[in-house]
C-alpha cells in the first residue's frame, strides 16, 4: 500500500471515531483523558523497561519515575479545566472564547520519550475532543506501539469510540512528513 494512502485510510478511521467523540460532554471527556494517564502510571515499569531495551537509552528507573511523575503532572494540570463550549467571557471586551476540536492531530515522537510523548499528545489531542495519530520514531516502535495498545485499552474500558489513538505501526520518514 502506498504512503499516502494508509494515512488517508488512519486518518479516516480517526475522524469517524472523532465525530462521535466531539459529541462527549466534558465529564466523559475527562474521564477519558484521566484513563489514559493512569494507563502509562500503571504500566510505568513495563513501559520503561521496554523503552530502555528497544532504544539503548537511559536508565529503566528514571524512565519509570518519568512515566509516573509526567502522567500525574499532565493530568493534575488538565484537571477540572473546561475544554467544550464557551470557556471564557471578557464582559468589560465583550470577547467569548469558545472551545471545539479540530478534528486529527498528528504526532511525531522522538526516541529519547518513546512513552511520555505519545501519552501527553494524546491526552491533549483527546482532552480538546480531537483524535491522534502518532509516528514513533523507527528505533522505538515496539514501546510506542505498546504505550499506544495499554491506553487503547484504557479507552475500550470506558466504551469510547475505537480508533481515537492510532500509531503508524512501521514508520519511516516518508509516514512521519506525510503525517
Amino acid at each position: 500500500m502506498e504512503a499516502q494512502e494508509y494515512l488517508n485510510e488512519l486518518i479516516a478511521t480517526a475522524r469517524k471515531a472523532q465525530e462521535e467523540f466531539a459529541a462527549y460532554p466534558q465529564e466523559k471527556v475527562d474521564e477519558a483523558v484521566r484513563a489514559i494517564g493512569k494507563a502509562v502510571y500503571d504500566h510505568a515499569e513495563e513501559l520503561a523497561s521496554l523503552a530502555v531495551e528497544e532504544t539503548r537509552m537511559g536508565k529503566v528507573d528514571s524512565k519509570i519515575a518519568k512515566c509516573r511523575n509526567k502522567s500525574k503532572s499532565t493530568w493534575w494540570r488538565m484537571k477540572g479545566k473546561k475544554s467544550r463550549g464557551i470557556i471564557e467571557r471578557d464582559e468589560e471586551t465583550g470577547i467569548v472564547k469558545v472551545a471545539k476540536p479540530i478534528g486529527v492531530v498528528g504526532c511525531v515522537t522522538a526516541t529519547t520519550n518513546p512513552v511520555i510523548n505519545p501519552m501527553h499528545n494524546s491526552m491533549c489531542a483527546l482532552k480538546c475532543g480531537n483524535a491522534v495519530i502518532i509516528s514513533p520514531h523507527p528505533r522505538a516502535k515496539r514501546v510506542g506501539a505498546r504505550t499506544v495498545e495499554v491506553m487503547n485499552e484504557a479507552l475500550d474500558r470506558l466504551g469510547t469510540p475505537k480508533n481515537l489513538i492510532q500509531i503508524i505501526a512501521e514508520p519511516t520518514m516518508e509516514l512521519s512528513a506525510g503525517l
